[in-house]
């Protein structure tokens, strides 16, 4: 009997043991998780800076009309449409469309993983071509830049029926609206807009603003909405991103002709 008591004791001591460990390995865990805790996503009040006068385009006859306005989920990503922020591109200077080379404080503030951008471009360059940067200023006064490529992570807005490449390269990066409108002119297949999740390289530092800056570079940057929220939120159909619900057609004609 001694023995058996021994044991029981001794697997006592080991169920004990074994309950005090997974505790004290929970309790280390819930903090983790805490600090983890993202907002939910929340779009960004951009009235303020969208453009004005003569490049105020968004409510002006043509293409811009079919876009979608006021609060609209694209890409399973709430977004606040109200106006066009559109950057210096060589191509529409040349053509007198002269934009802003940089735009600074726009309103994104607090704690986020990731900035999700509903944007386009005008003109078209070369795949990899840097069109803009998007800083992050922070609170403690650093900053860190990113950039927005052509053929990476937009492309333009009107879609050249000759084009073997609708998406963007990076995979973080997808078509969330596709439309048309009477006055697209016959080489463009169709109008559409995408969606960037662009990653904050710090997200546990609070944003105080964010600014874009133009490249100069032969494309002028759209930008229509911002969004500040978790990571891994946007969600695309396939067919609506590859634009697999129509064939492509081959058109010869200059796609950069005035939009």
């Amino acid at each position: 009997m001694p023995r058996i008591w021994k044991a029981v004791a001794c697997i006592c001591l080991l169920t004990v043991g074994i309950v005090l460990v997974l505790t004290f390995r929970r309790n280390r865990q819930e903090p983790a998780r805490q600090a983890v805790a993202v907002e939910p996503a929340t779009p960004t009040d951009l009235v303020a800076h969208y453009d004005i006068g003569n490049n105020s385009t968004f409510d002006a006859p043509g293409c811009w009309q079919a876009v979608p306005r006021g609060p609209q989920t694209l890409g399973n990503v709430p977004f606040q449409i109200g106006g066009l922020i559109q950057l210096w591109g060589k191509g529409p200077a040349g053509m007198g469309r002269v934009y802003r080379d940089k735009v600074e404080g726009l309103p994104v503030k607090g704690k986020f993983e990731t900035l999700y951008i509903l944007h386009g471009a005008s003109f078209a360059t070369a795949d990899g071509t840097p069109i803009a940067e998007v800083v992050f200023r922070y609170m403690d006064g650093t900053a860190t830049t990113n950039e927005i490529q052509f053929g990476t992570n937009v492309r333009d807005w009107w879609q050249p029926r000759s084009e073997r490449h609708p998406s963007a390269n990076d995979p973080a990066n997808k078509v969330v609206w596709r439309g048309r409108h009477p006055s697209l002119p016959g080489w463009a297949k169709s109008l559409r807009l995408f969606g960037t999740a662009l990653r904050n390289p710090k997200p546990g530092t609070e944003v105080n603003a964010v600014d874009l800056v133009s490249t100069k570079s032969q494309v002028t940057w759209i930008v229509l909405a911002m969004t500040a929220g978790p990571a891994g939120f946007m969600k695309v159909a396939p067919k609506l991103d590859l634009d697999e619900s129509e064939e492509t057609e081959v058109d010869a004609t200059d796609p950069d002709q005035k939009k």
